[in-house]
């Protein structure tokens, strides 16, 4: 597969398979790109420091990313097949991910560790187990008189709610959203 960058604004219709089976990209700031054999996904790197994931057939874009990534970092991504994992890294952080059955949790590749207490961290889940952990949270763990329990809760609830709405159409957004 090819790709050719050029100027333009940045749209789902950016990534046009054409007949002869090149992928051509008008995606504005296209840094590099790496291609994922297991997800027949490519993993393209914006001058922005996000990524988006599209689908090696169709040239649907099926995620983008920032990766929780510092502003300012220059993001770069590889595709290692020896040990079928991506590395990410950004002038401040380095992660490391391995699909999970088709996923790659992206979006908290490059966030950094828990400095203190009042830090913020972002949690990714795949759908079923955050369908696991709400019925656990509400059912068979008693941990409501814990601070942040309800924010937790509906945040999580919003974000199932969410992600099947958005991947209902496509199976293969829904599985790697």
């Amino acid at each position: 597969m090819a790709a050719a960058a050029s100027p333009g604004s940045s749209t789902s219709s950016d990534w046009i398979v054409v007949r002869d089976g090149c992928l051509r990209c008008d995606e504005e700031g296209l840094r590099s790109l790496s291609y994922h054999p297991a997800l027949n996904a490519i993993l393209a790197v914006t001058s922005r420091g996000s990524i988006k994931v599209i689908d090696g057939t169709s040239g649907a874009i099926l995620q983008a990313s920032a990766l929780h990534a510092k502003p300012g970092g220059r993001v770069r991504c590889q595709y290692f097949p020896a040990v079928d994992k991506v590395l990410f890294v950004d002038d401040y952080a380095v992660g490391c991910r391995k699909d999970l059955n088709g996923i790659l949790l992206l979006d908290t590749a490059l966030q950094p560790p828990v400095a203190k207490p009042e830090d913020v961290v972002q949690l990714e889940l795949p759908v079923t187990e955050a369908q696991q952990m709400l019925s656990a949270c509400q059912e068979k763990i008693d941990v409501s008189s814990t601070e942040g329990y309800e924010l937790f809760i509906s945040q999580l609830r919003e974000g199932l709610k969410n992600t099947s709405h958005e991947t209902a159409a496509n199976h293969k957004v829904a599985k790697v959203s």
